[in-house]
Order: structure tokens, then sequence, then C-alpha cells
């Protein structure tokens, strides 16, 4: 493990430090770099967890970085061996320090589990390796009432299907007990927490107890790790949990996506189940596209904030980073999108402790190398960045239009952008979400006409990009 500064190995603009408490910030090296987890300290300091193709130890390293709570960079250190590595989860510990859990390939059938505890500038306190003959990989870790750790995820039975894993370590990282949950199909540990009396509540995915396909499971297991209790939610279609929530009720969240009919797009689904496992309510929540939450909390107006993937909201595009927010019956509040215009996912939302608002970690793809970078958002309790709503704002009778529409050989855009900015273009997407053509724009306020011969007849997105920010997103139809 070697600390490596980035500001010397990138270029020199990267130097300017912003000063703004709210952010939106994308960095990186050449290679991929994701951000899996992010925790952020009572000083401000934000510490993200993933991994990179470009550390310096193997051909795929966990990665972890420091920010400041402007969102500069201080520094990025790897941690793995030469095996390729994944960092999947980050927490922060009683005596001020972080833990993270990750996995490792040492073949091509063997997959461990790697859990590092280190200090606030990255030094290792120790790291552990948990390895079994079988594939055995994590999700999540938390520290736990006894000063030790629980961590969840999965585990090869002898037939060859996977089953939950649970796993409690002592203070030092020992193994002190495990349990490997399943049934006679599929089963996945997506994340646990401990509850009262020192019981745990466990969700995840599966397949052996499900109408079907896979749906949700969720468990409450004893201070043993014996199942007190399991239920499964869902229906004949397929269903998935990425989280689940402990709620100022002593109830839980849990959420993920599923479909709404077969083979379609997954959608939002948010439900909340009460302590002894029935179902209160279930929400789907979404559009034409795709949808999926990675990622919730509590606010403290009782409500719940999450974040994950959508291009319902964008007209279609690829899937952008998405926050929204439901109040405590499950009553949709307010959403936003961020993003470039590639992929871009938010995996883990947290409480920012510098306002009043959130961080958001995830991964945004380069538009111009087609890379993946770290993406870290310090958003206002609303979800935007306030400081910037007039970086590159549309006037206020701004009528990003499209004629004629439907179109034949040419489509003519009609725009006006009112702030200064350095790049604007017109990118038309397929249905299924790709890139299929774009057009540079030179001037802030015109209308400019589109040749549209080289698109076959069908239905086509096309999304105005000022800076590589989508504006907005219209549809349009070719009919040549």
């Amino acid at each position: 493990m070697k600390k490596i500064l980035l500001f010397l190995f990138l270029p020199f603009t990267v130097l300017s430090q912003n000063t703004n408490l709210y952010f939106e910030e994308s960095f990186g090296t050449a290679g991929i770099d994701v951000s899996r987890s992010v925790k952020q300290l009572s000083s401000g300091s934000i510490f993200i967890v993933g991994n990179s193709t470009t550390g310096n130890i193997g051909n795929n390293d966990i990665s972890l970085t420091k920010l400041d709570k402007f969102g500069n960079t201080q520094w990025t250190e790897y941690y793995g061996t030469q095996n390729p590595e994944n960092g999947f989860y980050l927490n922060t510990t009683a005596d001020g320090n972080l833990v993270f859990v990750g996995e490792s390939q040492a073949s091509f059938n063997d997959l461990d589990v790697l859990i590092y505890k280190v200090d606030t500038s990255g030094n290792i306190i120790w790291n552990k390796v948990y390895a079994t003959p079988v594939n055995e990989s994590p999700s999540y870790i938390e520290q736990t009432t006894d000063g030790g750790y629980v961590f969840t995820g999965f585990q090869n039975d002898t037939f060859g299907f996977n089953n939950a894993l649970v796993v409690k370590l002592d203070a030092a990282g020992n193994y002190q007990w495990g349990k490997s949950i399943g049934g006679a199909d599929n089963d996945i540990g997506d994340m646990i927490h401990q509850i009262n009396n020192n019981k745990y509540i466990l969700t995840g995915d599966s397949k052996s107890w499900s109408h079907g396909n896979y749906d949700v499971e969720v468990y409450e297991l004893d201070s043993a790790g014996n199942v007190n209790w399991q239920n499964n939610y869902g229906d004949t279609l397929t269903n998935g949990c990425k989280g689940i929530l402990v709620t100022s009720d002593n109830n839980y969240i849990s959420y993920g996506e599923g479909q709404i009919y077969p083979n379609s797009p997954f959608d939002f689904i948010i439900q909340k189940i009460n302590a002894a496992g029935t179902l209160v309510w279930r929400h789907i929540y979404g559009g034409l596209f795709a949808d999926a939450a990675f990622s919730g909390l509590e606010t403290t107006d009782g409500g719940f904030v999450f974040t994950g993937y959508s291009n319902s909201y964008n007209g279609g595009a690829p899937i952008d980073l998405v926050v929204f927010k439901i109040d405590s019956s499950g009553t949709f509040l307010w959403k936003h999108t961020y993003g470039s215009a590639g992929i871009d996912i938010g995996y883990e939302i947290i409480k920012s402790t510098v306002c009043s608002g959130y961080v958001v970690a995830g991964y945004t793809t380069d538009s111009v190398n087609s890379t993946n970078n770290y993406y870290v958002l310090q958003l206002t309790d609303s979800a935007t960045i306030s400081n910037s709503v007039s970086e590159y704002s549309l006037s206020d009778n701004f009528n990003f239009s499209l004629s004629p529409n439907p179109a034949s050989s040419f489509v003519s855009i009609n725009y006006c952008i009112t702030s200064f900015y350095q790049k604007a273009k017109v990118v038309f997407y397929d249905v299924v979400g790709n890139e299929v053509q774009q057009t540079p724009l030179f001037t802030k306020n015109e209308t400019t006409k589109i040749s549209t011969e080289g698109l076959s007849f069908g239905y086509y997105f096309c999304s105005l990009f000022v800076d590589d920010k989508r504006m907005a997103t219209k549809k349009v139809i070719i009919g040549h």
C-alpha cells in the first residue's frame, strides 16, 4: 500500500481549489475509477472507497480517497494484492477510524473477502482475509456494540448456488462466527444492521423462497446469527434489494428495484416493514425506462431520500445519477438527476456533517475517453447545488423545441442559453440509450438546422448539453 498524491499526476488546472460548500466533482486517472461508498467526518473530511485500474499494486486495486469539505481531493491510497480487487463498503468506527470491505479474485473461481481497518491518513491498522475453498464476496460492514464488526455478502454452497453470508468479527478483525443462510437456489446478503438486544436485521435477494424470480428477503437473526424469522416480499416478476434502513419508529424501509411487467425495465421499489416483518406499504416509482435505488437515508422530517440511477427522467438517454425523496407514507415528493453525456450512477447517499444536505458518491463516464471517474456531490437538503444554479442557466422564457416533429431529412433546434459557457451540443439517442449523432452549437441563441438523414425510421431522444451537463431532452420521431 502506497500513498498517491493525485495532483502530481493530473493536469495543472486541477490545482485550482473549490471553496463552495455545495459541489459536484468528477475526478480520477486515465483508467477506470469507481467510488462505491462514502463517509464524512465531523470535520467535513470526505472519504470514498471504490476501485481503480491504475493503482500501484495490481491491475485493479481497492482505492480510498480523501477530499476536504469542499470536494478538493487530498490523496488516494490503494490496497490489495496482485490479484484483481474491488472495494464495496466503507464505514466509520467508534475510535474515529475507518473500516471497509472488498473482494479479491485469486483465480477464475476463487473470490475472497478483504477487510481493512485504517486511520484517517489511510495507514493500515489491521487487515484480514476471509477465505474458504468456495467463493465469498462482501457487500456491507458495520461496527457492533461490543466493538467488533459484522459483514454480509454471499458464499457458494456445495451445490454451486449462492447463500447469504453473515460473519461476526471481534475488535481486532478476528473471526468469531459465521452463517451461510440459503435454500435450494441463489440467495445474497446485501445489508445487515445490529438492532435491539444484540439481534440483527439482514436483507438481500432470494430465489430460494421467491415467487419464481428473485424477490426481496428480510431476516431477523439472534445474537449468534440464527434466524428468528424471515419473510419474502415480491411477486412473480423480478425484484431486487439493495439495502434496508432502521427507521426512527423502529420499523424498516427496504429499497431496490423491480419489474412491473415481464421483461420490463426496472422501477424504484420502496417498502415499509414493521418490526415483526409484516409489510406496511409498498410503492413503485419511475417511468418508461430504467430506475433503481442503491442507497437511502431517513430525513429529519420523517421522509426518506434515495440515490441510484434513472433514465426515465432524462428522456431515455444514458442513465443518470438520481436523488429522490418520499414522505413518511411513501408519497413521491421530488427528484433530481445529475451526470454527463455518458452513464452516471449513485451508489451511496449520506447526511452531510457540514450542512443540512447530503453527500453522494458513485461514478460518471468520461464522455471524451469513455472511462469511469469517481463522482462525488455535496447537495442541499433539496438535492440541489445551490451556488451553481446560475452557472449554466436557461432563460426564463426558454423553450427548447424541435420542429418538424415527426421529422424527415432535418430537424430545427431552437434554444437559448443566457450564461457564460465553454461548449454546447445536441445529442441524439436511440430508444435504448445509445448515442447515434451529435452536433456542436456555436452561439447562445439561435435556431439550428440539423440533418437527420443518417437516422433510421423510429423514435429518438434529443438532448441539449452545456459543458457536458444535460439541460433538456425532447422526444422526436424520424419518418423518412
